[in-house]
């Protein structure tokens, strides 16, 4: 892997583990100064992580629903579904093998 896409791929991380960190003020409703959302809003949390295995064929991993690739999982690699995208329902956060973290497609999981 390039020296660049380490870094956007490090950079990516940190965001997502930002905005995950984030989550417990989108539970209360938080607001910033002005009234303005909190970044965290974007997603809603499932009731229960599941566990879930990838379907037929490898799937991207992204940083954001539909953004850069971060990885990409072998067909049933088991991965833990954290919550779904608001809004996006087709879109899933997921935590996969070697601490792999990112959003994946519903469909691509059994």
């Amino acid at each position: 892997m390039s020296t660049a896409r380490r870094a956007a791929a490090a950079l990516a991380a940190a965001t997502l583990a930002a905005c995950v960190a984030a989550l417990p003020a989108q539970a209360a409703g938080a607001t910033r100064a002005g009234g303005a959302r909190h970044p965290a809003a974007v997603v809603a949390r499932t009731a229960a992580a599941s566990l879930r295995r990838v379907c037929h064929r490898p799937a991207a991993v992204f940083d954001t629903p539909g953004g850069i690739v971060i990885g990409i999982l072998a067909p049933a690699d088991q991965v833990r579904v954290l919550m779904h995208a608001a809004g996006r329902p087709q879109w899933v956060m997921v935590h996969g093998p070697i601490g792999i973290r990112g959003w994946m497609r519903e469909q691509a999981l059994c």
